[in-house]
């Protein structure tokens, strides 16, 4: 059943990579925010924290199972979710259908009891066979599954820059580094898929090396980015 779930592209991805880890492919509108420095740092690791990192936010579905809770409404403030409280914004139920149609869950929605905390909904989500067939263990845990649905390949680098913004620690060093990735499908029947990147990464100016923070992802053929996790 791997195969119906493949049917996922690196957009499904991004879906379940919103409901777990909060990237938001809905926010269409943003340019490179770009850096004022082309010289880059000694690094031993770029490319190897690179491909982990975007891997782990674009490479995976992940399914929330048991009892969530998911905001009532979508303008009660939240944009991104805390899977550690088990607690999602509105635009999970929307995700989750999609899980549901792709054959990977079922869920079942309750309306607060009388009196009750009106501002959330719990939901009950339950992996089906598909789903915990395709799961890796090594990455799955009690509250999610995980589905591996393809492996990520740096291609190019074509900008690796200073990046500074007043919300990060400015006792730290932070690289913005854009380029592209290979997205190589789990199920090798479907071709691969070619995708640009910006990673935000932070570099230890101790032993040169890099720790990826978050990406964005978008079509080789478009100005704009799918993803705004990025800060301008």
């Amino acid at each position: 059943m791997l195969e119906k779930s493949a049917r996922y592209s690196l957009l499904g991805c991004l879906i379940c990579s919103l409901l777990i880890v909060g990237c938001d492919p809905n926010r269409q509108n943003s340019k490179d925010p770009g850096g004022a420095n082309d010289a880059k740092p000694p690094t031993s690791n770029l490319n190897e924290e690179l491909e982990a990192g975007l891997s782990k936010q674009f490479g995976m579905i992940q399914i929330p199972r048991g009892d969530i809770s998911v905001l009532s409404a979508v303008d009660l403030g939240m944009t991104k979710p805390d899977p550690r409280n088990k607690l999602f914004p509105n635009e999970m139920l929307n995700g989750l259908e999609q899980l549901k149609q792709g054959g990977l869950i079922d869920y079942t929605v309750y309306e607060p009891s009388f009196g009750g905390d009106r501002t959330r909904v719990r939901v009950t989500v339950t992996p089906l066979k598909a789903a915990i067939d395709a799961a890796d263990p090594s990455l799955s845990t009690s509250d999610a599954l995980v589905i591996v649905t393809y492996k990520l390949a740096v291609s190019s680098i074509v900008k690796d820059v200073e990046y500074h913004h007043p919300a990060l620690p400015q006792s730290d060093d932070f690289r913005l580094v854009v380029g592209t990735f290979k997205a190589i499908p789990r199920d090798l029947k479907r071709p691969e898929e070619m995708y640009k990147f910006r990673a935000m990464l932070k570099v230890n100016p101790f032993n040169k090396t890099y720790s990826f923070q978050i990406a964005d992802v978008g079509s080789l053929d478009d100005d704009l980015w799918k993803t705004q996790n990025i800060p301008n």
